[in-house]
């Protein structure tokens, strides 16, 4: 049986990201193929893991998004450079050998890195580079983006980061991050479609979320996101809860319509001035 981490979480830290990793720590008790997370459990108090343990029979978006965006990212070769912006309670640098040549940076709040940091070297695992910043617009990410290398394959993992952006906001992010690595780039995320917005089970646990202060900005429907973006990808695939759930699990999906998740892949060199092998599936359909 999984305990729970031994250093309490500040009352400030997002309790959406404790919740994320007291899932992932109860998947991967259970042997889930969306678990793999040894070290999720560190995080985890004995109330968000029994609010995991008693919901685990069902099939989690935030879940099969963590494991198909981790997936896509880091694929064989895995990249040299890594960053992860809201990084939240994330583990991947300390529990994968693969990624100890690559450069991977951290990017969320100070007091989320400080946490995670001092809790995995209690435990004695490597601490990815922190990079302390709050995102509030492209400014932001410019200021981040400037520190890493664009000349290296990298990967850029945004979950559960956009849709705290206001629309325009992130929609330009996106196109900053395909622009900035000209050595190559794999870039996952997810967003909300608007029809999302109207489900009741989605106003319920957006007035949980946002009571603790993370307040959603945008929903973005995924053909504006297949706009955008065309134009810079060698590659863009949408998919849907429904289309991660029979990948990952079987069966059909009876969740909330409107979550979705987006990968992105650009070649060396400048950006691509047209689309080539674009694939996508309209998640609205």
């Amino acid at each position: 049986m999984l305990q729970p981490a031994p250093v309490s979480s500040p009352p400030a830290l997002s309790r959406t990201a404790r919740v994320l990793a007291a899932r992932r720590a109860v998947a991967t008790e259970r042997g889930s193929p969306l678990g793999g997370d040894p070290l999720a459990h560190l995080f985890a108090d004995d109330e968000l893991l029994a609010l995991a343990r008693a919901t685990a029979d069902e099939p989690h978006y935030v879940l099969m998004r963590h494991r198909a965006l981790e997936d896509f990212a880091l694929a064989p070769p895995v990249p040299r450079q890594l960053v992860l912006l809201g990084a939240g309670l994330d583990t991947k640098f300390a529990r994968r050998p693969d990624l100890r040549g690559a450069r991977v940076l951290e990017v969320d709040a100070a007091d989320m890195l400080a946490h995670k940091a001092a809790i995995l070297r209690a435990h004695g695992h490597p601490v990815a580079e922190a990079v302390p910043a709050a995102i509030t617009g492209p400014a932001d990410l410019d200021a981040v983006l400037r520190i890493t290398d664009p000349a290296l394959p990298t990967a850029v993992i945004a979950e559960g980061f956009f849709m705290y952006q206001p629309e325009p906001a992130a929609l330009a992010m996106l196109a900053a991050i395909c622009r900035h690595y000209t050595g190559g780039l794999r870039l996952g995320f997810d967003l909300f479609d608007p029809i999302l917005a109207d489900d009741p089970e989605f106003r319920r646990l957006r007035a949980i979320i946002e009571a603790h202060g993370e307040v959603f900005r945008s929903f973005i429907p995924p053909d504006r996101v297949r706009a955008h973006l065309a134009p810079l990808a060698a590659d863009l695939e949408l998919r849907t809860a429904e289309q991660l759930l029979a990948h990952y699990l079987g069966g059909a999906w009876t969740g909330m319509r409107g979550l979705y998740t987006c990968t992105v892949t650009t070649h060396p060199g400048p950006p691509a001035p047209a689309l080539r092998n674009l694939r996508s599936t309209d998640p609205a359909s």
